[in-house]
């Protein structure tokens, strides 16, 4: 696999997820022809790093140099900082505006978020950390470039961004991802529930199931089957299910349940 880890260079999370990376594992600077970037390399491995102030932003267009210059690329990695209403927390989501208008989504790397949050998971156990561990629900701005995308979160606070620990699990499930075999699982999309949903955390744990696109309730109540199947389209691995919370009102589970059927997709309740 030939992926890039890009890391922010404005805020703790990202810096410590960096730090983490660069002393625990042997990355070597690269002579590369990328005016503005320094490029490192994982020993043995196509796994690049660099740091970078605006990876996806499409005013300067910083990103969209940086993936040309490394292309091709099977993945790409993001580590940066969650910042919400939420307790400290170790994340990844993918990325895209779904109830935006003219929605653009990434294309999700199913079954290396699954495996994602599952190494997290342990990682935080192990440590005796024990954060919250979750795949959060797709946002951020709208995605053009095609390199299927992760972003691995800190949170949710200045202290919980620079904690040694949360940058050593961070980096350490990142490296992990990119360098296992991952074996390709059946997918859902999964819809309704809160942003860090603890139904779409169980169902990642507990089941043969990985989730591509997650849209919650603040989205799903306006989600119409276009945003539906662009999230199906940009899902890397074979979508079978989608998966609603039960939590969704009956007019919402009864309209995703209709897209479903058009889809030909099996319906999932999420408790």
């Amino acid at each position: 696999m030939r992926a890039l880890i890009a890391t922010g260079s404005k805020d703790a999370a990202s810096k410590n997820i960096l730090t983490s990376l660069l002393n625990n594992f042997e990355f070597s600077p690269q002579e590369i022809n990328l005016p503005g970037f320094t490029i490192y390399k994982l020993k043995d491995f196509d796994i690049f790093l660099t740091q970078t102030p605006e990876l996806i932003d499409e005013d300067s267009g910083s990103g969209e140099l940086l993936l040309a210059g490394l292309a091709p690329l099977d993945i790409l990695v993001m580590g940066a900082w969650h910042m919400g209403a939420s307790p400290p927390l170790l994340c990844v989501h993918t990325g895209g505006n779904p109830g935006e208008e003219n929605p653009s989504l990434a294309f999700a790397p199913a079954a290396h978020m699954k495996f994602a949050v599952k190494r997290l998971e342990a990682l935080n156990l192990q440590s005796g950390l024990n954060w919250l561990t979750c795949m959060e629900a797709t946002h951020g701005p709208p995605i053009q470039f095609t390199t299927p995308f992760i972003t691995f979160e800190i949170g949710s606070t200045e202290n919980d961004w620079a904690n040694p620990t949360a940058g050593e699990i961070t980096a350490k499930a990142i490296v992990d991802t990119l360098i296992s075999e991952i074996t390709p699982t059946s997918s859902v999309i999964a819809v309704g529930g809160s942003q860090y949903s603890g139904a779409v955390r169980k169902l990642l744990l507990d089941t043969e199931y990985a989730v591509g696109h997650f849209f919650s309730h603040s989205v799903s109540e306006h989600l119409g089957i276009n945003v539906l199947k662009q999230g199906i389209d940009k899902t890397i691995g074979k979508v079978t299910a989608l998966a609603i919370n039960k939590k969704e009102n009956s007019e919402t589970k009864t309209k995703f349940k209709q897209f479903a059927a058009e889809l030909a997709l099996e319906t999932i309740i999420l408790k």
